[in-house]
């Protein structure tokens, strides 16, 4: 005689249907907007949904419209 209990079906279902993880920060905005083209910006503002780790964290600004210029970086 097998041995079926609800509460372990409920259990195995609730194992194997998980939410995804929230493990790291997404940017919810940015100033000037993503992909705008702007003169020259005297300020760049990312907001993230949560805080930043500083020693793991950075920005790189590439401008794509100098092929030849360096690419910044922060750290």
């Amino acid at each position: 005689m097998r041995f079926f209990s609800p509460l372990a079906a409920i259990a195995a279902v609730g194992l194997s249907v998980s939410a995804p993880a929230y493990a790291h920060p997404k940017l919810v905005s940015s100033t000037p907007a993503a992909n705008a083209s702007v003169p020259a910006p005297s300020r760049i503002t990312l907001t993230f949904s949560e805080g930043l780790m500083p020693k793991l964290s950075g920005a790189e600004i590439v401008m794509t419209a100098c092929p030849a210029c360096p690419t910044t970086a922060w750290r």
